[in-house]
């Protein structure tokens, strides 16, 4: 009867389920502060009440449900949110800045789409059946939804657009990608969305919420100058793993008549020490860590 959802919390799971809080309930929908945590299997149509900024997984359920309407204070669709098999049309207000794994897919509007990557208005949700080893996500997507590509090693190349913002939970999870670029539109990069990838990845600023996104990589990560290398570092909990393109003409030169002490033959990539600091050479250029 006290529980109550603090104003900090962005991720729900179906946290209620089998509690006196859903089975003594018989409204349509319940809602827990500011958040849709359950709904009526019998509803036909549904809209969400103004000013509700979360659902929680796996609260829209139910054969019936053809009609679904979703407020523009909403920000936070959990994974699998919506488990309603008969909704045949469904629209991502402008208001959203996260999208779990699989909210969409237990859907007719989802069963309804053809092959390839799918996109519900300005999200990149994944894909359905057939997947390209490159992927190019369309200029105008703001997000990629949770887990929208993990597990699948056949993806080595992604292009990401310049409208990007959110990058959801293992969108890229052991991918074998050989390198991305990381837009400096970037707001948002979930936990573990590129960990277990190997290759190269660029940043060009720091978003404001990175948190283990690329644990456990074998992954060159390559940023444009040491102010982002810092803050990268300290986010990343990484000290060795981040690199600044070296730009001193003088010490370049010199690291030219250096006999190089380690090459990855898998990533192509040198590495020596000097001088008491460790430099990468790339594709013909100088890094430092």
């Amino acid at each position: 009867e006290n529980i109550r959802i603090p104003a900090s919390v962005q991720r729900l799971g179906n946290a209620f389920y089998n509690t006196p809080l859903l089975k003594d309930n018989i409204s349509e929908a319940i809602y827990l502060d500011k958040w849709l945590i359950y709904t009526n299997e019998e509803i036909e149509s549904l809209s969400v009440q103004e000013g509700t900024i979360g659902i929680a997984s796996e609260a829209i359920r139910g054969n019936e449900l053809t009609q679904l309407d979703l407020p523009s204070s909403l920000k936070y669709i959990c994974d699998g949110a919506l488990q309603a098999h008969q909704l045949e049309q469904v629209s991502i207000p402008a208001s959203v800045e996260y999208v779990g794994g699989y909210a969409f897919h237990n859907t007719l509007w989802f069963a309804n789409q053809e092959d390839g990557l799918v996109y519900l208005d300005n999200w990149c949700l994944g894909y359905k059946n057939n997947l390209e080893q490159s992927i190019q996500i369309i200029e105008g997507t703001i997000g990629i939804a949770g887990s929208a590509f993990g597990y699948q090693q056949s993806i080595t190349d992604v292009i990401l657009p310049s409208t990007l913002k959110y990058i959801g939970e293992y969108a890229f999870y052991d991918n074998y990608i050989d390198v991305v670029d990381i837009p400096s539109s970037v707001l948002y990069i979930g936990y573990g969305a590129f960990a277990y990838n190997v290759g190269q990845i660029y940043f060009h600023h720091v978003p404001n919420y990175i948190d283990e996104s690329f644990s456990f990589n074998t992954i060159l990560t390559i940023c444009d100058n040491d102010d982002i290398k810092a803050v990268l570092k300290q986010r990343l909990n990484n000290e060795n793993g981040i690199v600044t393109r070296l730009e001193d003409a003088v010490i370049i030169e010199q690291l030219q008549t250096l006999e190089w002490w380690c090459y990855s033959y898998e990533y192509d990539v040198y590495v020596t020490n000097h001088n008491e600091q460790s430099y990468f050479k790339l594709d013909n250029n100088y890094y430092v860590s």
